[in-house]
């Protein structure tokens, strides 16, 4: 008797995962183009949108799934399954977009017609997979099998459950697919773009660290889309470059470049890594694999470099130097080999460029009270002279002992 009032009730999820659930007739999928899906979830970000603001709770555009998934989620398993999520949905959203975002903003995502007849009510009820005509609305503009098809494009492996993450880098890479592919010339003009309006910040050296860590606000060593795109548009002290001076589709363009396995964020050695390659491809740099660098054109390009830049004065001061030496006295080949395994990168007997402000600050352990970053990337340029990117941990060992 007393189970009957338990309040401790297993989902129907959960049920299903111990066998205490009927397997149900899957549904076949509805036919839906990719423009069709990349309109659903705009209706579903934007209705998502006014949900919170209705509720008076301020959410970053990249945390509005991330919270709502976790409301949602009542046993705590991390997953939804499309009951759970269409349930969720329709309790929380159905009233939100009439409500509180209207039909201007519905013919954003709609033909006109289309439009109209959503907020009129003409399209409900819809016919369903099956062909029974049902109100089947989820939330104004989306329908059961609009949500159907759209969750099946997501959850690929057929698992029958998603998270948070993978519900949204399946939608970044519905939306992903329509952005432009440039070439280099295009693409070199949004970083000197981007370059030009940092360096009222970093100062006019092109230190692509500090660009990332303007980008990087909240210091996790990653960058989203959206975080992108709202650092470089949002005014000072952000870097407030307009829509003439870098259009949306060159902007989209250069973050699809570099996003290259489409996972939604770009560490610190992808966006460093990019940047060199990009800067070799211009003719702006000199960078070439490992087994390239032996030939008399490369010598005598490198002899050339060496002698120009060997008049360089010094960029960091007496102390700051003899604290580096210091730092790398006891430094041995072994200890960085160890050093990067810990990090799991492999390890070649050189230090990259994207790696070498990890190297001073985390294995060296010189903070920026000793060096800032500005300190950290003239270190690098004047070990890195011939500017291939990368050092021979024995010239930096070298350094110790001059």
């Amino acid at each position: 008797h007393g189970k009957a009032f338990a309040m401790h009730k297993l989902t129907d999820y959960a049920k299903k995962k111990r066998g205490l659930l009927e397997n149900e007739a899957p549904q076949a999928v509805p036919e839906r183009t990719e423009e069709e899906l990349r309109q659903t979830a705009t209706i579903l970000d934007d209705t998502l949108i006014a949900y919170w603001a209705r509720r008076g709770i301020h959410v970053k555009a990249t945390e509005k799934w991330a919270r709502f998934f976790k409301e949602s989620d009542t046993d705590r398993d991390g997953r939804l399954s499309f009951k759970e999520l269409e349930g969720q949905l329709s309790a929380r959203l159905k009233g939100d977009r009439k409500g509180h975002v209207g039909s201007l903003s519905v013919a954003g995502y709609m033909s006109s017609a289309e439009a109209e007849a959503s907020v009129s009510g003409a399209n409900s009820p819809r016919k369903s997979s099956q062909g029974m005509s049902r109100d089947d609305t989820v939330i104004q503009g989306v329908s059961h099998d609009d949500l159907y098809a759209l969750w099946t494009h997501v959850d690929d492996n057929a698992s029958g459950t998603v998270t948070n993450a993978e519900w949204q880098i399946g939608i970044y890479r519905l939306r992903l697919a329509t952005w432009p592919t440039m070439g280099q010339e295009e693409l070199g003009k949004a970083v000197d773009t981007i370059s030009k309006a940092a360096s009222k910040w970093i100062g006019p050296a092109k230190n692509w660290y500090k660009v990332f860590n303007l980008v990087d606000v909240d210091g996790s060593g990653s960058i989203g889309h959206d975080e992108f795109f709202e650092i470089i548009r949002r005014p000072l002290p952000c870097l407030a470059i307009s829509h003439n001076e870098l259009p949306n589709t060159l902007l989209k363009a250069l973050w699809k470049a570099m996003d290259t396995d489409a996972s939604s964020r770009i560490t610190v050695p992808e966006f460093m890594l990019f940047m060199r390659r990009l800067e070799v491809r211009r003719n702006n740099g000199s960078w070439r694999p490992q087994q390239a660098r032996g030939s008399i054109v490369a010598k005598a390009q490198m002899a050339k470099k060496l002698a120009d830049e060997a008049k360089a004065p010094r960029t960091i001061n007496p102390e700051q130097e003899t604290a580096l030496k210091v730092a790398l006295r006891d430094c041995t080949d072994q200890a960085f080999a160890n050093a990067y395994a810990s990090w799991n990168l492999p390890w070649v007997g050189s230090i990259g460029e994207w790696e070498w402000h990890r190297v001073v600050r985390d294995f060296l352990g010189l903070g920026e009270e000793t060096l800032d970053d500005d300190d950290v990337h003239a270190v690098w340029s004047s070990l890195d002279r011939g500017n291939l990117g990368e050092v021979p941990v024995s010239d930096l060992l070298a350094l110790a002992r001059s």
